[in-house]
């Protein structure tokens, strides 16, 4: 990933190294980090080689990564960026998917108890403590 100042378009400073497939990426509502997923892949340097997608943020002022939901023992399929901080993620752990909160990346993840089933989708509102989730179960 890389940063482009707007203000001076030659001036492009590189965010990320990773030898790994970076998407859903999302800027921070206070414009200071940039959350992405990485995506499995073998590196044949053999500097990066894990099995589940995975997400981080990176500190746009300093550079610095930190991995989100290192805690957590799954797939991450997807998260949303709560405007109070922290994120909400999808968690996929054997046949299900559901929803954790992570309130910052040195606090550990907590699984939010809600409907049996798999979520599939989330969204956090920009200017509140809601969300919306895509949700399927077999009654």
């Amino acid at each position: 990933l890389y940063s482009i100042d707007l203000r001076n378009p030659t001036f492009v400073s590189r965010l990320t190294k990773n030898e790994a497939i970076e998407s859903n990426i999302h800027l921070s509502p206070d414009g200071k980090y940039v959350y992405y997923q990485t995506y499995p892949i073998v590196s044949n340097a053999g500097l990066f080689n894990h099995t589940q997608q995975q997400l981080y943020s990176v500190d746009i002022t300093n550079g610095s990564n930190v991995r989100l939901g290192e805690d957590f023992n799954g797939n991450i399929l997807g998260y949303a960026i709560r405007p109070e901080g922290g994120v909400y993620i999808l968690g996929h752990v054997g046949i299900n998917v559901q929803i954790y909160l992570q309130e910052s990346p040195f606090e550990p993840t907590i699984l939010q108890r809600g409907w049996s089933g798999t979520y599939d989708a989330i969204t956090a509102s920009s200017s509140s403590s809601s969300s919306s989730t895509e949700q399927s179960s077999i009654a």
